[in-house]
C-alpha cells in the first residue's frame, strides 16, 4: 500500500534508515529458534547439522532420548524425515528516533540428509509503536490464494499496511525467541517493561503498555495473570474495583480466569466484592470450588422442584389415561409384575434400570401399559405391553439388557393378558 498519511510517510522514510539484520542477530535465531535433528536409518546415524554419518546399534537412541554427532558435538533429537524444511518466527527489538520497533523476521532451516543445513532468514514485518500506543505496520505480500496466511513472496518489499491490518492472523504473530541485545524506549520502562513479554506478541504489549493505564497497573502490581485476562476480556471493568483491592492489599491473583468465575459467584451469593476477606482468599481455588458446589446444589434444587412440578402435572393426564389399570398385579414365586401407577415411578425405575423410560416419556403413550417386574420390592425388569394389539413390545433390565428372569418375567405376563384386556374401557 503506497503511504497516505504524514506519518505514514515519516515511517517509510525511516525504515529506508534502519540498520539491517546483521549476521549476528541473524545467527542468534537460526541457533536458538530452530532445533538440531538427525535422522536415523536402519543402523546408520545422519546428523542433519553437519551432514556427518556413523554406525549404531544401540535401540536406545530415539526421538526423546537423542543423541550427540561425533562429528560436530551438537545434542540432537530424532527427525522423521531426511529432507524437510523447519521454521520459526523471531523478534529484534530496537529504536528509531522517537518511535519502538519491533522487526519480525522469518527464519528457515534447511534439512537434507548427507549435506551439511542450510539456513535463511528474511525480515517479513515491522511493527512502529509511537509513545501514546499507535502501531503502523509495514509487511511484506503473501500469496493471495494459498491457504496459508504466512506464504511470503520473498521478491516483495516492506509495505505499509491499513489499520485494518490488525485483524490478520499476521498482525498476531509472536516470536518464538527475540533477540537479548534490545533497545526500549525509556517510556515503556517508565510504564513497567521489565524485559518479559508474558505470552504477548511485543507490539501488542508496547501498545498496551503506552495507551492503557490498566496495563500498565496491573504490570507493576505483577498481577500478570490478571493482565492475560485483561487482554482477551469484554467485562474486566466489573472486576476492577475488586482487583484494586487485591493490590492494596498485595494480594497477587494466580489464575484470573478462576479467580473472576469466584467473583461471580460472590456477586450471585451477595456478598461484598470490595471487602478483602472475600475477595482475597488465603486459597483461591478451595474457595471456589466450595461456592460452586453451593450453587450446583442450589441449581439441583431448582432442577428437581421444575422436574417435581412437571411430574405432577404429567400424572394428572397419566392418571386419566390408566387409571381402571392401578392396583393390578401378578405374582409367580418370588416374582411380582405391578403397573406402575405415578409418573414418579417411572423416573425411579429409570434411575435404577438405566434405561431411558422415563426421558423417552414412556408415561405418555396413550396404547401402551408400562409395567415393572420386582423380586422383594426391587425392580429387576421393565414391560411395555401393546393395550391395542394386545401383546409385549419389549422388556429390559439393568442397560435395556435381559436378565436371567426374563422368560419367566413373558411367561407370567402372557398368562395374565385375559385379565389385562378386562379391564380395557
Amino acid at each position: 500500500m503506497k503511504p497516505k498519511t504524514k506519518n505514514q510517510i515519516r515511517i517509510v522514510s525511516l525504515s529506508e534508515k534502519l540498520k539491517p539484520i546483521t549476521y549476528a542477530q541473524m545467527e542468534y535465531g537460526w541457533y536458538n529458534c530452530l532445533g538440531n535433528h538427525f535422522y536415523r536409518s536402519r543402523k546408520t546415524l545422519f546428523c542433519l547439522e553437519c551432514g556427518h554419518s556413523w554406525k549404531n546399534e544401540s535401540l536406545l537412541i530415539t526421538s526423546v532420548a537423542g543423541c550427540e554427532c561425533l562429528e560436530c558435538g551438537k545434542e540432537l533429537k530424532q527427525s522423521p524425515n531426511a529432507y524437510y524444511n523447519q521454521v520459526a518466527y523471531y523478534g529484534v527489538i530496537t529504536t528509531f528516533k522517537d518511535m519502538q520497533v519491533v522487526r519480525i523476521i522469518y527464519l528457515q532451516k534447511h534439512y537434507k540428509k548427507g549435506s551439511p543445513v542450510a539456513f535463511t532468514g528474511l525480515e517479513v514485518m515491522q511493527h512502529w509503536i509511537d509513545q501514546d500506543g499507535n502501531v503502523t505496520t509495514m509487511s511484506r505480500s503473501v500469496q493471495g490464494l494459498s491457504r496459508y496466511y504466512d506464504q511470503w513472496i520473498t521478491s516483495s518489499e516492506l509495505e505499509v499496511r491499513p489499520k485494518q491490518f490488525a485483524n490478520c492472523p499476521r498482525y498476531d504473530i509472536v516470536p518464538f525467541k527475540c533477540y537479548p541485545e534490545r533497545k526500549i524506549l525509556p517510556l515503556i520502562k517508565r510504564n513497567g517493561f521489565n524485559g518479559h513479554f508474558y505470552d504477548f506478541a511485543p507490539h501488542k504489549l508496547f501498545k498496551l503498555l503506552l495507551s492503557d493505564p490498566i496495563v500498565e497497573t496491573l504490570l507493576k502490581s505483577k498481577q500478570i495473570s490478571m493482565m492475560k485476562y485483561y487482554k482477551d476480556s469484554y467485562q474486566f471493568e466489573k472486576y476492577w474495583p475488586s482487583v484494586k483491592i487485591c493490590i492494596r492489599n498485595g494480594y497477587i491473583i494466580k489464575d484470573g480466569s478462576i479467580w473472576c468465575d469466584y467473583i461471580d459467584m460472590l456477586v450471585n451469593f451477595g456478598k461484598d466484592i470490595r471487602n478483602s476477606k472475600y475477595v482475597c482468599p488465603d486459597d483461591l481455588k478451595k474457595q471456589h470450588d466450595k461456592l460452586l458446589s453451593k450453587m450446583m446444589a442450589i441449581e439441583k434444587q431448582k432442577s428437581l422442584e421444575a422436574k417435581r412440578k412437571s411430574i405432577d402435572q404429567a400424572q394428572e393426564v397419566y392418571l386419566d389415561q390408566k387409571k381402571q389399570f392401578f392396583g393390578l398385579e401378578f405374582k409367580e414365586g418370588n416374582i411380582k409384575v405391578k403397573v406402575l401407577e405415578h409418573v414418579r415411578e417411572f423416573m425411579e425405575e429409570s434411575n435404577e434400570l438405566n434405561h431411558c423410560l422415563f426421558s423417552n416419556n414412556y408415561h405418555k403413550k396413550e396404547n401402551a401399559l408400562i409395567l415393572s417386574a420386582r423380586i422383594n420390592e426391587r425392580p429387576i425388569e421393565t414391560i411395555e405391553f401393546s393395550l391395542k394389539d394386545l401383546k409385549i413390545v419389549q422388556a429390559r433390565g439393568y442397560g435395556n439388557k435381559a436378565t436371567e428372569h426374563h422368560q419367566a418375567i413373558i411367561n407370567l405376563v402372557e398368562s395374565n393378558i385375559h385379565v389385562i384386556s378386562k379391564m380395557l374401557k
